[in-house]
């Protein structure tokens, strides 16, 4: 029974019907294949939809077992991880965000999230470091922009976070 999906447990507060017939169509799928991107979709799925990080995580370890490196699942793993309770400590989820990113294509999401890990952790310069390369892949990201001005003005170069306020 190792290879049973994890089930969201939270599918009744889905309103849309139609995601419910998806995901069954994905339980049904995923019993009988071995398809590391099903059950990155179903962890996703439990994700935004459930909010069941718990299943997120389990879904995202058995696509890794399938496929060590999928950028997507390290992706959703540390998504997971660094909004769970269970991991108080969000070094997990900043390694997971660190693989995601080894991967190519680089992801500019997983340095946005983890920028943001380490503004919670006090570690400005490595917040900076990774909201600029948001910033250098996609310099439409005005939330990136808001994110550094945070981690420059609590690294103390209040002149940098009030340009970044103002982008």
């Amino acid at each position: 029974e190792e290879d049973e999906p994890e089930e969201c447990e939270d599918e009744d507060e889905v309103e849309d019907e139609e995601y419910l017939d998806v995901i069954s169509q994905k339980y049904a799928y995923l019993k009988t294949s071995n398809d590391p991107n099903a059950w990155i979709s179903l962890a996703a799925y439990c994700f935004i939809y459930t909010y069941d990080y718990d299943s997120t995580i389990s879904n995202c370890e058995k696509a890794l077992d399938l496929n060590p490196e999928s950028a997507d699942a390290f992706f959703w793993r540390g998504r997971a991880k660094a909004i769970s309770r269970k991991f108080e400590d969000k070094s997990s989820a900043i390694e997971d965000f660190s693989r995601c990113i080894e991967i190519p294509p680089n992801n500019y999401n997983a340095y946005y999230q983890r920028g943001k890990l380490y503004c919670d952790k006090g570690d400005y310069r490595d917040a900076i470091d990774d909201f600029a390369k948001v910033i250098s892949m996609n310099p439409n990201n005005y939330k990136a922009y808001g994110e550094r001005g945070y981690a420059n003005y609590y690294y103390g170069n209040k002149q940098q976070a009030l340009a970044d306020f103002n982008s």
